[in-house]
């Protein structure tokens, strides 16, 4: 048995079973997968179940966007750009100019018009003098902005990664994922820039979320790496999905950056680079392309289970829809250990397609998880022989089965 690419396994070391706790007779198969006694529940509280899974699907995706920092952190952005707010109203002119930045912003791009309008009418005009800063990393963000004129900088540690002119949308992504701000923004020439309050902003993407719950919940059962998640998790994982859009071209997350969310593609292309060097512009040059993503496709799972900065810039071919989910959104899902419960999931759905080790008790299957130990192989190294079970966690796996050749995938 060997790799036919580079590839990662699960694998059990030979292991002894008592014959008394095997087999369906065990009392430990009244555990479910994620661990919890199951018993049978009376009518009513089916009942209650029922409604409150109708009330968790009527409340969408209210729980994932929302201030959830203390009014210390809060405050802090707000200081920074209250002395220089500037009386104005919007002409015809100016709010046209805001709404086509919303549109072609990412986290605003599939917003309808009347939602567009809730956001632009709590806009208000702020002034920066040149090398001012508007936003800065590591402060919680309170404001979503669209640049009226001048030219900003924004950099990431120091180091400029792109220049935004008039029309184009910043701040989003601190709010949508809770999260502190993950760049600077400061003026590099005298600028005026239109910002909405940050509370409208929440409630329309959580109305706007809503609206999709349904088909994100049912394009979560189409991705694998959720598959070892009860149903209960997937429900709670579709309430937290979001939807972002991306123009051809444009940087999706970038090599060095935290791992704020992971990224799962529903439309379009996009391309996996790894080195290079990030222009004023934002363009990415003298990467090296490693693959390209399609729908169905995810990324940033491996920077999560390793926890590990983002190891490749990502950066869209064509237009892409992608559905996302913070990172924070999944920790209180499925808890701190979020790596090692995805793969503790992901073993135990193998353990179940499995004809023999699906008939072993819970506690003897989650024994085998806890056994389990990862392990990388180069392409075409020889796996060794004698492992009592084996799941293909990344890559392929060639071997024989009575003399056929098989190719086992994850």
């Amino acid at each position: 048995m060997g790799s036919t690419g580079s590839c990662c396994c699960q694998k059990v070391p030979p292991m002894s079973t008592s014959s008394s706790d095997h087999g369906h007779g065990a009392r430990d198969d009244a555990l479910d997968f994620d661990g919890e006694h199951i018993s049978m529940p009376s009518p009513a509280a089916l009942e209650g179940k029922v409604e409150n899974k109708r009330a968790a699907e009527r409340r969408g995706a209210r729980k994932r966007i929302g201030f959830r920092v203390n009014s210390c952190e809060l405050a802090g952005e707000d200081e920074l750009i209250a002395a220089n707010r500037r009386p104005r109203s919007k002409g015809k002119d100016t709010r046209r100019l805001i709404k086509l930045g919303m549109k072609q912003d990412r986290v605003c791009a599939l917003l309808e018009e009347a939602e567009l309008e809730a956001i632009l009418e709590t806009m208000g005009f702020y002034q920066f003098q040149s090398d001012t800063p508007i936003v800065e990393q590591g402060r919680m963000g309170t404001t979503f902005f669209v640049a009226q004129s001048g030219t900003l900088e924004v950099s990431v540690n120091g180091q400029v990664v792109n220049t935004l002119a008039a029309g184009k949308a910043f701040g989003g992504l601190a709010l949508l994922y809770n999260c502190p701000r993950t760049a600077t923004v400061k003026a590099r020439s005298e600028c005026g820039v239109w910002g909405a309050n940050g509370g409208t902003f929440h409630k329309v993407l959580q109305e706007n979320a809503q609206k999709h719950y349904a088909e994100n919940r049912k394009f979560l059962d189409s991705i694998r790496l959720f598959d070892g998640l009860t149903n209960r998790q997937k429900d709670r994982v579709g309430e937290a999905f979001f939807t972002e859009i991306f123009e051809s071209g444009l940087r999706v997350v970038t090599e060095g950056d935290a791992t704020t969310a992971l990224y799962f593609v529903k439309k379009g292309e996009l391309r996996v680079c790894q080195g290079g060097q990030i222009k004023a512009s934002g363009e990415l040059v003298d990467g090296q392309e490693i693959s390209r993503l399609g729908p169905g496709d995810c990324f940033g799972e491996r920077a999560l289970l390793n926890h590990n900065l983002q190891d490749a810039t990502v950066v869209s071919v064509t237009k892409c829809e992608c559905i996302c989910i913070s990172v924070g959104e999944l920790k209180e899902i499925l808890g701190d250990d979020l790596g090692g419960c995805l793969e503790r999931n992901f073993i135990l759905l193998g353990l179940k397609k499995s004809p023999v080790l699906s008939q072993f008790s819970s506690s003897q299957q989650y024994d085998i998880v806890k056994a389990t130990k990862t392990v990388e192989y180069a392409a075409g190294a020889k796996i060794e022989e004698g492992l009592r079970f084996a799941i293909v966690v990344e890559g392929s796996v060639r071997c024989s089965n009575g003399g056929k050749p098989v190719t086992l995938e994850r």
